[in-house]
C-alpha cells in the first residue's frame, strides 16, 4: 500500500497489514503532518466523489433538491493506538546513504584548542611562610617569656627541662 501526506505529497510505502481494519494514525517523515490512514485508500487525500447515477424518472422543477447525506462519522480513536507509522525514530531509513561525519580538522586547530598550562599560584609559597613565622613567633614567645608561662602554669616546667632550658622561678628550689 503506498500513503500520500496530505499535506505535501510525500509517498510511503506500507505493508498493507500495518494500517489494520479500522486505520492507524501516521505521520509523515518529511514535514512531520499527522493524519489517519484507512486500510481500504491508496493515499490521504481524499477522492472526488462518483457522478449521481441518472434516475429513470423525469425530474419536477417543483421537486426541492434534497442536499446530499451526511458523511459518515470518523472512526472511534482506539484507548491504546499503535505507534504511528513513518515516526522518524532517529535511524537513517535503509535507503537513504549514511550521514557524512565532520571533517577532521588540521593540525593548527588542534594547537590552538591546548590549553595553556596555569602559572603556579603564589598562594601555597605564602601560606608556608606564614606558617614559618607562626612557629618561630610561638618559640620565641617561649624562649622569652618561660618564667611567666611556668608560673601561670607549673607542669610546663617539665617540657622546658626535656628541651634542655631551666627557666628560674623565684621561690623554687
Amino acid at each position: 500500500m503506498i500513503l500520500t501526506c496530505p499535506k505535501c505529497n510525500s509517498k510511503f510505502r506500507v505493508k498493507d497489514d500495518a494500517i489494520g481494519p479500522k486505520g492507524r494514525k501516521v505521520k509523515c517523515r518529511n514535514c512531520a503532518h499527522t493524519w489517519h490512514a484507512l486500510p481500504g485508500a491508496a493515499d490521504a487525500t481524499p477522492a472526488p466523489a462518483p457522478a449521481p447515477a441518472p434516475t429513470s424518472a423525469p425530474a419536477i422543477e417543483d421537486d426541492p433538491v434534497l442536499p446530499p447525506p451526511p458523511p459518515p462519522p470518523p472512526p472511534a480513536a482506539d484507548p491504546d493506538p499503535p505507534p504511528p507509522i513513518g515516526v522518524d525514530d532517529g535511524a537513517p531509513p535503509a535507503s537513504d546513504p549514511p550521514p557524512i561525519p565532520p571533517p577532521i580538522p588540521s593540525g593548527e586547530d588542534f594547537a590552538l584548542n591546548q590549553r595553556t598550562p596555569k602559572e603556579e599560584k603564589k598562594a601555597p609559597v605564602m601560606a608556608w611562610v606564614i606558617l614559618a613565622a607562626l612557629i618561630i613567633a610561638t618559640a620565641g614567645g617561649g624562649f622569652f617569656f618561660q618564667r611567666d608561662i611556668v608560673v601561670a602554669y607549673p607542669p610546663i616546667a617539665k617540657v622546658y627541662s626535656w628541651v634542655g632550658l631551666n627557666p628560674d622561678i623565684v621561690g623554687y628550689g
